[in-house]
């Protein structure tokens, strides 16, 4: 499977699962690192590179920790920007990249049907998004 006919939505419910889910859903990656006890996997498609960070011992005990998405063209709306990804709805309400303040958009994402929550932030530059990140840590800025 091509990385271009890939299941991308698989990124909204990709943080938690094995790695080797993400690699089911997108393909082969691109290149693999160790750095540490984090294992990254690089995806890319047309338009678009994806970085996963994965934590565990061995590539079996891979679980997917965070994701970095960087756009080509980028987006003008969040909803356009994590719709195609699985992240729609969940990082509700919509707002531009131009809404004033720019920088980041930043939401708090349930995973799934328990109370933990992700941090998604959303990079604006050029009044265009740029960059999606999701982490598997509790949002700091609430």
């Amino acid at each position: 499977m091509s990385a271009a006919s890939a299941d991308w939505s698989i990124l909204g419910r990709a943080v938690g699962v094995p790695a080797s889910e993400v690699e089911v859903a997108l393909g082969d990656p691109e290149a693999r690192r160790t750095t540490g006890s984090d294992r990254w996997l690089v995806f890319r498609a047309p338009g678009v590179r994806l970085r996963v960070r994965c934590a565990g011992s061995s590539d079996e005990a891979a679980v997917v920790a965070s994701w970095s998405l960087t756009f080509e063209s980028g987006f003008q709306s969040l909803r356009e920007a994590t719709e195609p990804f699985g992240l729609w709805p969940a990082c509700a309400p919509d707002e531009t990249a131009s809404t004033p303040g720019g920088g980041l958009i930043r939401r708090a994402i349930t995973r799934g049907s328990s109370d933990a929550r992700l941090t998604l932030t959303a990079t604006v530059r050029g009044n265009a998004i740029q960059k999606l990140d999701l982490f598997d840590e509790e949002p700091d800025w609430l």
